[in-house]
C-alpha cells in the first residue's frame, strides 16, 4: 500500500481509499485494542473501538500526515479501548 497515494485520496473523501486502509490496517488495530481491554471486555468491544478509530480517521482525513498514518491510527485506537475500558470499570457496581 503507498501510504502517501491513499492519503491523498482519503483526504478528497475518496471512501474507497478509507476501505483499503481498513482492510491493511484492522489486524494490527484489533491486537492492540484486545491487548487494552483483555480479558475485561468481549470482542464486540475490542471490534467497536477499531470501528470508531476508523470514523476518527474519516473525520480527521486532512490531519493525517504521510508516514504517521499507522502510529495515528494505533494512537486513536489504545486511547478508544484504555476509554472503553474505564467506562466498563465505572459501570460496575459497588460493593456494599
Amino acid at each position: 500500500m503507498n501510504e502517501r497515494a491513499v492519503l491523498r485520496r482519503l483526504k478528497d473523501g475518496d471512501t474507497g481509499a478509507l476501505s483499503e486502509i481498513i482492510g491493511f490496517y484492522t489486524p494490527y488495530l484489533y491486537t492492540i485494542a484486545s491487548n487494552v481491554m483483555d480479558p475485561p471486555l468481549s470482542r464486540e468491544d475490542v471490534e467497536e473501538a477499531v470501528s470508531d478509530a476508523f470514523v476518527r480517521l474519516w473525520t480527521h482525513r486532512g490531519e493525517v500526515q504521510p508516514g504517521k498514518l499507522k502510529p495515528w491510527l494505533a494512537a486513536v485506537c489504545r486511547n478508544l479501548a484504555k476509554d472503553a475500558l474505564r467506562a466498563a470499570r465505572l459501570a460496575d457496581p459497588l460493593d456494599d
